[in-house]
């Protein structure tokens, strides 16, 4: 047994090409798969004892502590496809056997078996006292195992109760996702089932053929999957000679656009499409046409590639297209991985049809010719390489006229240019109606108007249950804001561990807030799934206890962006301080009655594995959308942060910060104070003699401030409220 502590957690052979394999992490770190494979034999091995077939992990997989790592037939299910790490198209149709195994495909230890290579087993293996369940079966392996088994006829046992694993009715996928998802007293509701009738004939194994990609991709004899990179699948063959297509400008009926394009350092290259539509749309029908350099003919695609068949983009959530030695944080965003993206200078396509016959949705580039080093974008020279280009927000719909999209000028062009290496908006992207030039949102930050019909949100509880990961959630309140739609730019961010850069992030703008005043997101098919108002796989609400989140509001860019409500200090890993909630939760307090953009741990009852609070929890003493804070009321007396903003100069002498914000509120006076902060722990506050304010409505009133030089060694300022009856 290797020494990592990895092992199969869940296996499916369903229904048509329902199947899966999971892997679990149970210990205490991230786990690396490099060095890690799939080793396999199809049916009857050639040798007995001795694999045929073989498959590394997407390099720069891992799977982090207490997480499962899932690897999918690209035409499984939606549901599946969801929770899935990456796909490969030759899964078992019951007799074929697997190994995770570690080192390489020479000289390895095998870490786990599921099935063995010994022979044969006619259409499956029997386990637990169930025939063949091997086939038609899902297979959960029990919450009382801790480490993988090399001994197959050991593992699966003869009955229920000397079996590692609980067999379950066919397409039975409820716990995938998250390990441990059963009690160890659960014997499933599998029944024998003689599994007659599978001959394994044209069974052509577990081995990913390579066998040259006719197109764009890369994947191998079709099997396109998330960072699929199967034996032999080095794309030889991918030069798309002999394709002549060619497609029709115009834009696609869909909505679907690129909303984002990277080409980083070294291979930190990604492309991003977003669905701005209120329905999901099915990627089957789409592709990425595209071209190398110059290409062959002029306006004439040369390589093509589908997405994984069965995807599909939700309302209001992106596609992301990674390369796979992308960084671990790009990765964690992807949905599919290709190592053939761009240097700065091929043309890509998201096109609708078929190769021969098909609508240009929207380009990237172009087909025309070699623009050299890479093509201008809103005035800045070759700006599709060492770049990132994010989509304004203002933009709702596909360009097939590039020149028209990339534009001359910041003011003309449909893109904002960032600096190389900017991954901040991966993973997100909205629509609205205000301009978006990309400036910086700490230069003036009238846009963050808390106004009486703006709803006032907090965070007031984060889950990670100790028995049941994949369920875990974040919950905000508003007391103002029950069954509003959001319509400011509002965002759950996630600084991971001791990062001191966004991780990930949830967009909330256009999500509507329940009736009870809370907005509960998770992930789909968690334990609580039916009590969220939103689903998301963003690691961003779904961390693991030792992270740091916040709600900011941001119209641009999130590293500058406002802090509205913090949990936990950003740069800080959370493990072993006042901020950890590992295998716990954290609630607000019931005496907290509004955000707050400073971490205060007295705000908090903190439950975890370390000792703190009740220690562990688990996932039946979790109660989202029952905060003990809820009273469905704003005090009438309560002091609120309203914003923070970044000191911004604009004068040797002096700066202006600028802040709008609610004068009148349910007939209570207004009090302002101005503090500032080099590190946003400690506040000072600053004379608002200097305070130039404006009444802008009867609810609004500007506040611009200008602040002396004296103050220059300020970072930050926040503008507090005091609501006096």
């Amino acid at each position: 047994t290797g020494t990592s502590g990895l092992f199969f957690s869940e296996y499916a052979e369903g229904s048509s090409n329902n199947k899966y394999l999971e892997i679990y992490n149970p210990t205490s770190e991230a786990v690396s798969l490099d060095g890690y494979a799939l080793a396999s034999v199809s049916n009857a091995p050639t040798t007995a004892g001795e694999h045929e077939f073989w498959r590394d992990f997407v390099s720069g997989a891992s799977i982090a502590s207490g997480e499962v790592y899932v690897i999918a037939h690209p035409s499984s299910d939606a549901s599946i496809i969801a929770l899935a790490d990456e796909t490969h198209s030759y899964l078992s149709n019951g007799d074929d056997g697997y190994a995770l195994v570690e080192g390489t495909e020479t000289s390895y230890t095998i870490v786990d078996f599921l099935g063995d290579f010994q022979g044969d087993p006619g259409s499956a293996w029997d386990v637990a006292g169930v025939t063949g369940a091997t086939k038609d079966k899902t297979l959960v392996r029990k919450d009382t195992i801790t480490s993988g088994n090399s001994d197959w006829d050991a593992s699966r046992g003869t009955t229920t109760e000397d079996s590692e694993w609980i067999v379950y009715d066919q397409d039975t996928w409820t716990y995938l996702g998250a390990h441990p998802g059963i009690a160890s007293g659960d014997t499933g509701s599998g029944s024998s089932d003689s599994g007659s009738g599978d001959s394994g004939s044209g069974d052509s194994g577990f081995g990913d053929s390579g066998s040259g990609d006719s197109g764009f991709g890369d994947s191998g004899s079709g099997d396109s999957g998330s960072g699929d990179s199967g034996s032999g699948d080095s794309g030889s063959g991918d030069s798309g000679s002999g394709d002549s297509g060619s497609g029709d400008t115009g834009t696609g009926t869909s909505g679907l656009f690129f909303s984002e394009y990277a080409e980083g350092s070294s291979n930190n290259k990604y492309l991003e499409i977003y669905n701005p539509t209120s329905e999901a749309v099915s990627l089957d029908g789409y592709a990425l046409a595209s071209v190398s350099n110059a290409p062959t003919t002029a306006g004439e695609h040369e390589f093509w590639r589908d997405f994984v068949s069965g995807a599909s983009i939700a309302s209001g959530e992106v596609y992301v297209i990674a390369h796979p030695s992308a960084d671990e944080s790009i990765l964690a965003s992807a949905n599919e991985t290709h190592t053939y993206l761009s240097n700065g200078n091929d043309g890509y396509a998201l096109v609708f049809g078929t190769e021969d016959d098909y609508t240009i949705v929207d380009f990237l580039g172009d087909f025309q010719g070699d623009p050299g080093l890479g093509w201008d974008v809103a005035g800045v020279s070759e700006a599709t390489k060492d770049k990132t280009l994010v989509r304004k927000d203002t933009i709702t719909s596909g360009n097939s006229d590039w020149d028209a999209s990339r534009g001359t000028t910041t003011e003309d062009s449909e893109w904002i240019v960032y600096d190389e290496n900017t991954w901040t908006y991966l993973g997100a992207h909205s629509v609205s109606s205000s301009d978006n030039s990309g400036s910086n949102p700490g230069d003036d930050n009238t846009g963050d108007n808390v106004t009486p019909e703006d709803p006032i949100l907090w965070i007031t509880e984060l889950a990670d249950p100790n028995d049941d990961p994949g369920s875990r959630y974040l919950e905000l309140y508003s007391p103002n804001g029950a069954g509003q739609t959001i319509e400011q730019d509002l965002y759950i961010v996630r600084w991971t561990g001791s990062n001191t850069y966004v991780s990930s992030y949830v967009s909330l703008k256009n999500t509507v807030i329940g009736n009870d005043g809370f907005l509960v997101i998770g992930r789909p098919g968690a334990t609580y799934s039916e009590l969220f108002d939103y689903t998301s796989t963003s690691a961003a609400i779904r961390s693991d206890g030792d992270d740091n989140i916040a709600l900011v509001s941001s119209s641009d860019n999130l590293s500058t962006g406002t802090i509205i409500d913090i949990f936990g200090v950003p740069g800080e890993d959370g493990s072993f301080t006042d901020h950890e909630f590992e295998d716990g939760r954290a609630e607000r307090k019931a005496s907290v009655t509004g955000p707050n953009p400073v971490w205060d741990v007295n705000e908090w009852n903190i439950d975890n594995d370390s000792g703190g609070g009740d220690g562990p929890q688990n996932v039946d003493d979790m109660d989202p959308r029952e905060w003990i804070g809820d009273n469905g009321t704003i005090p009438p007396s309560m002091s609120e942060a309203l914003a923070v903003v970044p000191a911004t100069t604009t004068g040797t002498n002096s700066f202006v910060v600028s802040f709008s914000c609610a004068s009148d509120f349910s007939h209570l006076e207004l009090s302002l104070i101005l503090e500032a902060s080099t590190d946003l722990s400690n506040w000072t506050e600053i004379n608002l003699d200097n305070a130039q304010r404006t009444q802008l409505d009867s609810n609004r009133e500007r506040v611009d401030l200008t602040v002396q030089a004296d103050s220059f060694d300020y970072r930050f300022f926040r503008l507090k409220a005091v609501r006096n009856l």
